[in-house]
């Protein structure tokens, strides 16, 4: 793995290029630098944030304020260290929040795995070809997530019951998360956990199986580079090296993809895969040096859109926050929070309860 710095060269990458550049490390992005690079493709993942240890994600309020970018274009705005973990952007009414680091969004998810439904599956906006063989890619997904079920009904599962009754579903729910060590992969090994309920702030004790832990180690393993604090501005078609000497072997190569004025990666195949706000932006930055894009671009986009409520002065414990690792001794691990998300709830009118 490779942290990019800047030097007198303008190809960052080796003289040829590559097969394919992959740009982000979410789910999306790790997939398929994974699998191109099993399939013998020279493959180079870009990622913009740093790669995150266990020891160095949050887990008290104070570390959490140090690990947050907030971002307000309209304001002018700007707080927080640019590579922080989490990613905040507000517009008016609106908050949309993204994680930073080597293994994106899967850092600081509550690594839940709820099959999708056969309805979803077959949208009719989705390509055919996806429901093709599904149930096989699904299991091989759970696989290298390593899923399991979790072990027990915490506190916050027993709250879920109370509240829905007869419709709560008490099959556990699966996690992407170790809750023993009967597997043993190679490096990184797996933790234990702790049901410290830090789960969307980064898991402190390597626990959870985010994709800088699964799909990364299978594609360094087979030949993928990893370059770090690399943020891609644009992608534009590579046109311009005609020239004999060093240029020309990298002129065989269909696209430049920029990581400011002067440095650049060539490769035949580009995914931008740095999510709903990192690849939008790179398609705007790209449209205004020439590329051809839709007159779409910006629209349609989809995320996770959730409803968050806070409560306060609560009389009943409401087990809101994680466990630092000096309040284990105090806590059976049954009465501990367990993971951020241990049940969940979809309602007859398609709202989920998490």
């Amino acid at each position: 793995m490779e942290k990019h710095q800047a030097n007198d060269f303008f190809d960052i990458g080796d003289g040829d290029g590559y097969d394919a550049v992959v740009v982000g490390s979410g789910y999306g992005g790790s997939v398929a630098a994974c699998r191109m690079s099993m399939a013998g493709f020279k493959v180079c993942l870009l990622e913009k944030g740093h790669k995150w240890e266990a020891k160095d994600f949050p887990t008290d309020s104070f570390k959490i304020c140090s690990a947050v970018r907030l971002e307000n274009k309209n304001l002018g705005i700007n707080i927080g260290p640019k590579d922080a973990l989490f990613q905040v952007h507000i517009q008016e009414d609106s908050l949309a929040a993204m994680a930073c680091g080597l293994g994106g969004g899967s850092l600081v998810n509550a690594g839940v795995m709820i099959p999708t439904t056969v309805r979803a599956r077959r949208d009719p906006k989705w390509p055919e070809a996806w429901e093709k063989d599904w149930d096989r890619y699904e299991a091989s997904t759970s696989d290298m997530l390593r899923v399991q079920s979790s072990p027990m009904m915490f506190q916050n599962s027993k709250i879920m019951q109370e509240v829905i009754d007869k419709e709560f579903d008490k099959k556990p729910l699966k996690l992407s998360i170790n809750f023993d060590m009967e597997e043993s992969r190679k490096s990184p090994k797996p933790g234990n956990c702790l049901a410290c309920g830090n789960c969307l702030a980064g898991c402190p004790y390597n626990a959870k199986n985010s994709t800088d832990r699964t799909y990364l180690v299978s594609a360094i393993e087979t030949g993928c580079t990893i370059k770090t604090e690399c943020e891609v501005q644009y992608v534009v078609r590579n046109d311009i090296c005609k020239e004999e000497g060093v240029l020309k072997a990298r002129s065989r190569r269909r696209w430049l993809v920029f990581l400011s004025e002067f440095d650049y990666v060539t490769s035949d195949i580009v995914i931008l895969s740095g999510g709903v706000f990192g690849t939008a932006k790179i398609l705007f930055q790209s449209r205004l040096r020439g590329l051809s894009v839709s007159e779409k671009l910006g629209s349609g986009l989809s995320c996770n859109g959730n409803n968050v409520a806070y409560l306060a002065g609560s009389s009943a414990p409401l087990n809101a926050s994680g466990l630092n690792e000096m309040q284990f001794s105090e806590l059976p691990f049954q009465e501990r929070p367990g993971p951020s998300i241990s049940s969940s709830y979809t309602s007859s009118l398609g709202f989920t309860i998490q």
